[in-house]
């Protein structure tokens, strides 16, 4: 994953606000098959260990979200920023 996708994903998760794969998507251009990888990826300490969370939205099965929470690490350095 390159470190442009990485940064183009946790800027869409910047916002707090609840995502699917397929907003992520059409937010960040990142390809859908990769993207629940990509999330995994960011939550390890190498990545930033950015604490991102995960749920069943509202009224449907399977459908899963995901939100950022806290302030985040810029991948390409060590420093925090909100």
């Amino acid at each position: 994953m390159s470190s442009t996708q990485k940064q183009q994903i946790l800027s869409a998760l910047k916002s707090g606000e609840w995502r699917t794969l397929l907003e992520l998507e059409r937010d960040t251009g990142a390809p859908l098959n990769s993207l629940s990888s990509q999330l995994r990826q960011l939550r390890r300490p190498e990545f930033g260990g950015h604490d991102i969370r995960r749920r069943i939205r509202a009224h449907t099965r399977n459908l899963y979200e995901y939100r950022l929470i806290g302030p985040t690490v810029d991948v390409d350095s060590d420093q925090a920023s909100a």
